[in-house]
């Protein structure tokens, strides 16, 4: 489509990621041998691998995503500079992992290699006239693989102003690809942002009201 200058698919728009502990493995350690010694909270997210090329964002350290990282058996990660300000030094090389929910859980995460440090640019995205959603937590992105990740939005860069007509031209595109794949709802990023703050804002507002009532009740 002649409007269309990029294109690419994550799991959640930065800044609606959602969160996970991370296990950073211990200097020196070896692959048969590896043990964590830190652990550190993070933000997740599974992008599509030209994903900081459409962003526009440069890769500070190490390299991007390349099309072997999508293999099932590729392990790379990136991280922003958060992580590195967090973890200190050189992270490029070094591995981490999830750490288990719970004591119970049995499962056992991969190891997965840092190769690349991205800015934290997450941190710059703001609604208008709103506050910045985002708080002080290393943000760390996986690659999206074919079949196994569920990486259901797609951003579109254009090159101007959208027309009216470009929703219904997606919508009809998508279904000549495959006409049993849909697009649920096509917005602009700032409409994005704005529907995301407002959900947290009529969030916070409920927890209010529901701790206030509980404490006069208490006082009565």
């Amino acid at each position: 489509d002649p409007e269309v200058a990029a294109i690419t698919f994550i799991d959640r728009f930065p800044g609606q990621e959602g969160f996970g502990t991370l296990e950073i493995e211990s200097s020196g350690s070896v692959a048969t041998t590896a043990s964590a010694d830190a652990q550190l909270d993070a933000r997740p997210n599974v992008v599509g691998i030209n994903f900081f090329e459409v962003f526009e964002v440069p890769v500070v350290a190490g390299r991007g995503f390349t099309a072997a990282d999508a293999r099932a058996d590729a392990n790379a990660l990136i991280v922003d500079d958060t992580f590195v300000q967090q973890v200190g030094g050189n992270v490029v090389g070094r591995r981490v992992r999830y750490a288990r929910s719970t004591a119970d859980d049995t499962t056992t995460s991969p190891w997965y290699e840092i190769v690349g440090v991205v800015p934290a640019f997450a941190y710059k995205f703001t609604a208008p006239g709103g506050p910045s959603t985002q708080g002080p937590m290393p943000r760390v992105f996986h690659p999206a693989r074919p079949g196994e990740n569920n990486a259901a939005t797609m951003v579109i860069r254009l090159g101007g102003s959208p027309s009216p007509q470009l929703a219904p031209r997606l919508r009809q595109m998508a279904a000549t690809v495959d006409p049993g794949l849909r697009v649920e709802a096509v917005e602009g990023v700032v409409e994005a942002w704005d529907n995301s703050l407002t959900f947290l804002r009529l969030m916070a507002i409920a927890i209010i009201v529901v701790t206030v009532s509980v404490l006069l009740l208490s006082a009565a």
